[in-house]
């Protein structure tokens, strides 16, 4: 139940799609494939479904804002990665409401976990999509520990549009939906190695008004004139909201952690009250700083990643690369740092996503968190 076959179409039609699919089937007549589709291609998710379908694949997918692929970035077309046999999956929505709201949810998938994980903690990890446009990523996760706890490993992507705009992002053989989460069970997989190295320690504000991802309120303050003095006053940089994401992805905020591991959180825009859209939630009263991302060619975090003896004897690696960090690196350095992973896995093949969030268990830290900036893998045998 672990991918065998693998294909990137760069400007896939509906015939390619049909011819693909029935020809997989044709080589392995239990199959399930997982499809990573670019933003731009998202038309094509409907010949998608009705291709599969007629090849009786089981299909589960998500719109990403890019694909690795052929060992690069690429900003368009497909990747297609087949299953030989039947990969267990579940697709969840997750209603846009009060707390109580998620209970159905992570009913459903602490349900699937127990049902399908092996009954030796830890053997296998747990595959995460979710729609960036879920708000409290963070604490469904946390909920989701609570239930399952060291029984699986986990791992994934937040996805859909990079314009962050509402999208159905997420499908299977028959629905293709928003505001939800994709599951999927990695058998014998021993779960995410991740780092992001990002550094360095600013003077610290407290974030005394929290909405989920939303930071309204800095020391009592409105956060937007305040993120625009940290930045005046620690990098000389005059921000308004014109150049605002301009600047948000290469001076995101970070809190740090009791393990002293610190979390990045890239705000994204800034609403009509000054307050400030972060990918992923902020903790109450947590003390933030405004931290300068890495330097083109700092490749410490691709350096610590591929060398993890996990990884190591991997045939193929599954990589989670932030979209964020893509932007602030900018293509060139973003796809040298790429080559360095590659490099310490010489004889893995890589494939993987871009994400506008990124879901792993850190080294010092026992449950899953949802983090920015960072580059994340696993064993894709």
């Amino acid at each position: 139940m672990v991918p065998s076959l693998s294909q990137y179409l760069a400007s896939p039609t509906t015939e390619s799609l049909f011819q693909l699919c029935h020809s997989w089937h044709a080589s392995r007549p239990a199959l399930s494939v997982l499809a990573l589709v670019c933003e731009p291609q998202a038309e094509l998710i409907g010949p998608l479904q009705e291709a599969a379908s007629s090849a009786e694949i089981n299909l589960m997918g998500a719109v990403v804002p890019g694909v690795v692929a052929e060992g690069a970035f690429r900003r368009s077309g497909l990747l297609l990665l087949g299953f030989a046999g039947a990969t267990p999956a579940i697709l969840v929505p997750v209603p846009p409401a009060e707390p109580e709201a998620t209970e159905a949810p992570i009913a459903a998938l602490a349900e699937f976990v127990h049902q399908h994980a092996s009954a030796t903690p830890g053997e296998d990890t747990l595959l995460i999509f979710v729609d960036a446009m879920v708000p409290k990523v963070a604490s469904l996760l946390d909920r989701l520990y609570f239930e399952c706890g060291d029984q699986v490993h986990y791992a994934g992507s937040s996805i859909g549009s990079e314009r962050f705009v509402a999208m159905p992002c997420l499908f299977d053989n028959t629905r293709l939906v928003g505001g939800a989460v994709l599951a999927m069970l990695l058998p014998r997989n021993s779960g995410p190695t991740m780092a992001h190295g990002y550094q360095g320690d600013v003077t610290l504000r407290v974030a005394t008004e929290i909405e989920g991802n939303r930071i309204r309120r800095i020391n009592g303050r409105i956060a937007f004139e305040v993120y625009q003095e940290l930045m005046a006053e620690e990098y000389g940089i005059s921000l308004d909201r014109q150049n605002f994401y301009e600047y948000g992805v290469h001076f995101p905020f970070a809190f740090n952690r009791v393990s002293g591991e610190s979390l990045v959180r890239i705000p994204v825009s800034v609403e009509e009250d000054g307050s400030i859209l972060c990918i992923g939630e902020v903790p109450e009263n947590a003390l933030l700083g405004v931290v300068r991302a890495i330097d083109a060619g700092d490749t410490s975090a691709a350096e610590a990643v591929g060398g993890a003896n996990a990884l190591s004897a991997a045939s193929g690696v599954f990589v989670i690369y932030c979209a964020g960090r893509y932007l602030h690196l900018g293509e060139a350095a973003a796809a040298a740092e790429l080559e360095v992973l590659r490099g310490r896995l010489p004889s893995a093949a890589i494939v993987g996503v871009l994400s506008l969030g990124e879901i792993g268990t850190p080294a010092t830290e026992g449950y899953p968190q949802f983090c920015n900036a960072t580059l994340l893998a696993i064993p894709w045998h």
